[in-house]
């Protein structure tokens, strides 16, 4: 028999290990669409200049 204790912990620690992931990856796609929206925009205007 596996002590509850441990299911109980090892649950919390995985839900907090997905909320943590789920923050570092919402943070680095937010990062990564606004440098392509820069990038972008950086493109447009080199264009617009030509």
């Amino acid at each position: 028999m596996v002590d509850p204790t441990i299911i109980i912990f090892l649950t919390i620690v995985m839900v907090g290990v997905s909320f943590w992931l789920y923050h570092v990856i919402n943070s680095t796609t937010s990062r990564l669409n606004t440098a392509t929206i820069r990038a972008a925009t950086t493109a447009e205007s080199t264009q617009v200049s030509m």
